[in-house]
């Protein structure tokens, strides 16, 4: 087997290179010729000195190529690499990148990998110079895995068309991420397997990882949405005066904000924008409010509508900030705040990825009341987002749900989001050891949306071995940092193949 040596530099503002650190995962892909499905070997990994690594990697064939995964790089990604059969030593140049749907199908290949061993002999630079040294050695097992990542998208016209028109400059595209905490970034300001902050929507969720990866790989995207998180799982962004308080509406559960008295909101997002709308959910007895982005005219009275329903109000800002407020104030009766959704009108098409994770919700909360015009299915319809990321279930295993009922519930989510767009399965992020968690991942491949819905299996991706690998911390539920931007590289490698 060749050594192939990988080199990454990032720039920094001087404009000369500093070496990067951080991490390559390698698997060897193949794509099943009766699926059309792209499986994987275990993984093993190369950590980066001096900005490179090498390691020793068979030749590709025609079926098969070299997935490399990139962590704490930046623009992280993955990467699929078809390695010539030459002596080497060989760069990642001398390697072909190459589309995996494009490979050719293979039974032979695949059986061949059931009892195989992958041998991995790595090896480090230990200066920039690239002088290298035997750094580790290791012989996985090459477990043919079941689990897979579908590749086939005949299934998401809706998102691959409004994804076109936003690479074209020519149309805004809209991702609702639906979630629990392992969505909303619990934990994700630890880089350890230490626990963290329980603050959530931060910039190291994965669906803020998500806009970036998105956007650094030339998909102009960025983070758009925050909801009022709840008790003991707040959102730092938001805060509160007065009468607001949480209330059991909104995404998810307790993810809504209400008063009845006077109080204000006011939420600085971080993100440059200078439009703004605020969700909220109104019937004919709901009261008013008002609303303010910083810089801009203070809107009309909303909050209330003949129609009971989900709904949204505009207000502008004086100019594009990342440090705009939107100020929400209390005017009379009752009312009731969803959530703050921006955007930068000097910058109309791009797409957006609105996280609406919230720590502790259930699938079967999500889905609980179908027409509540305040509960979560309501919003994801009026949201009408083009793609809808679920993942749910490891709040309603823990606590003792059946799986049956899960995939029921998750399947009226689904319904719901699928009347505005696609949808994207997700699998829950795997614990340390088996539980009945692994199940419903298993169950999710097919009870799902019939013929299964494109579906991301972070079982696959790490097995029980998350923690181990430096992505989870010690709770054995939530990703760490690493974690989640290694998640994020995962759903974005998918919409990147789209």
């Amino acid at each position: 087997m060749p050594l192939v040596t990988f080199t990454y530099a990032d720039p920094t503002g001087t404009g000369t290179d500093t070496p990067s650190v951080g991490k390559l995962f390698f698997s060897l892909a193949v794509r099943d010729a009766s699926t059309g499905i792209i499986r994987t070997t275990s993984q093993f990994e190369a950590t980066l000195i001096a900005g490179q690594a090498t390691v020793n990697l068979s030749p590709s064939t025609a079926d098969n190529a070299w997935m490399v995964i990139e962590s704490g790089i930046e623009g992280a990604r993955t990467t699929y690499y078809q390695v010539p059969n030459l002596p080497g030593p060989l760069t990642q140049a001398d390697c072909t990148i190459i589309d995996p749907t494009t490979f050719t199908p293979s039974d032979s290949g695949a059986a061949a990998w059931a009892s195989a061993l992958v041998a991995a002999q790595t090896a480090a630079s230990t200066a920039a110079t690239a002088a290298t040294s035997a750094a580790a050695s290791a012989t996985l097992a090459g477990s043919y895995s079941t689990a897979y990542v579908p590749l086939a998208t005949s299934n998401l016209p809706q998102f691959r068309k409004k994804l076109a028109l936003t690479r074209l400059n020519q149309s805004p595209t809209r991702v609702l991420c639906v979630g629990d905490s392992t969505t909303a970034g619990v934990f994700s300001d630890s880089y350890t397997t230490a626990t963290g902050s329980t603050n959530q929507g931060g910039p190291n969720s994965w669906p803020a990882q998500l806009a970036a990866q998105l956007n650094a790989s030339g998909i102009s995207s960025f983070y758009g949405l925050a909801i009022p998180g709840h008790s003991g799982n707040l959102d730092s962004r938001w805060s509160m005066t007065g009468g607001w308080a949480y209330v059991p509406f909104g995404f998810g559960i307790n993810a809504c904000l209400s008063a009845s008295g006077t109080g204000v909101i006011t939420i600085t997002p971080g993100v440059a924008a200078d439009t703004y709308k605020v969700w909220f959910a109104a019937d004919s007895g709901t009261g008013q409010m008002t609303a303010q982005a910083t810089g801009g005219s203070v809107s009309g009275a909303f909050g209330s509508n003949a129609t009971a329903g989900a709904y949204s109000v505009t207000v502008t800002a004086g100019a594009v900030s990342a440090s705009n407020t939107v100020t929400i104030t209390w005017v009379s009766g009752t009312v009731f705040v969803s959530g703050i959704e921006w955007s930068d009108s000097t910058k109309p098409n791009r797409l957006s990825i609105g996280n609406a994770g919230v720590g502790s919700s259930k699938a079967t909360q999500w889905a609980g009341d179908l027409t509540h015009y305040a509960k979560a299915i309501a919003l994801i319809k009026a949201y009408a987002p083009d793609l809808t990321i679920i993942s749910l279930g490891i709040n309603d295993i823990a606590a003792g749900d059946t799986v049956a009922n899960v995939t029921a519930a998750i399947s009226n989510i689904v319904t719901a989001a699928q009347i505005s767009g696609d949808v994207l399965l997700l699998s829950a992020f795997p614990h340390p050891t088996a539980t009945a968690l692994d199940s419903l991942n298993e169950a999710l491949r097919t009870a799902v949306g019939v013929p299964a819905l494109p579906y991301i299996d972070l079982f696959q991706r790490y097995g029980h071995n998350a923690g181990s690998q430096g992505f989870q911390t010690v709770d054995g539920t939530h990703p760490n940092a690493i974690g989640y931007a290694d998640e994020a590289s995962a759903i974005a490698s998918f919409i990147r193949s789209l």
